[in-house]
């Protein structure tokens, strides 16, 4: 979303109730995180990454 579509009474507030908007949707988006499913592509991909990580820890 861009500051041209971001709704004017969002961007119209202090950046410190923004900030604090963000916090409150972040929270709300962890509460919800249960019912979040990984793709098998993306879990393909964090495995990949973890046994590189513990490559490169050798």
């Amino acid at each position: 979303m861009t500051r041209s579509t971001l709704p004017a009474q969002i961007r119209e507030m202090p950046v410190a109730d923004r900030l604090a908007l963000v916090e409150q949707i972040w929270d709300s988006i962890v509460e919800d995180e249960a019912g979040f499913e990984l793709t098998d592509k993306q879990k393909a991909e964090l495995d990949r990454r973890l046994a590189q990580r513990a490559a490169d820890a050798r």
